[in-house]
């Protein structure tokens, strides 16, 4: 992507030259379940940098989900970030990006275990269908 690029391992409030204050995330990478790295582009002098941000899982007790929050890319806000499912990002990180009306599937129903082998994508509307669990397996070979 980016030839040179500095690396921080901390939230820099600043950039490593200049010292300014530096433009929101160009570009966010989830590298796996626990690193993400966010690149910088300092406004003032145009250096770029990344930042290797941990992953942290924590459970949302609203839903029961294991989530992560992760920086995202933003034209707007300096620090912007979302949270996202851990098991979508275990999923995405093995097939590739959900297609639209897919959503991620806990085969055993237990929402705290993301093993690959436990997930699956299906599409929205067959989730709303529980009591057809034969289908799910089906799906899924």
């Amino acid at each position: 992507m980016v030839k040179n690029l500095s690396i921080s391992h901390v939230q820099q409030k600043s950039c490593p030259l200049c010292k300014h204050f530096p433009g929101p995330y160009y570009n966010v990478e989830i590298i796996d379940e626990k690193t993400a790295h966010a690149y910088k582009r300092c406004r003032c002098c145009s250096h770029e940098w990344v930042q290797v941000r941990p992953l942290i899982p924590r459970l949302q007790k609203s839903t029961g989900y294991m989530v992560v929050t992760v920086p995202v890319v933003s034209k707007t806000a300096t620090f912007s970030s979302e949270i996202i499912g851990l098991h979508r990002i275990v999923w995405e990180l093995h097939y590739g990006k959900l297609p639209q009306g897919y959503i991620v599937h806990h085969l055993n129903g237990d929402k705290s275990d993301n093993r690959i082998e436990n997930l699956i994508g299906i599409p929205k509307a067959k989730h709303n269908c529980h009591k057809d669990y034969p289908l799910l397996k089906v799906i899924r070979a």
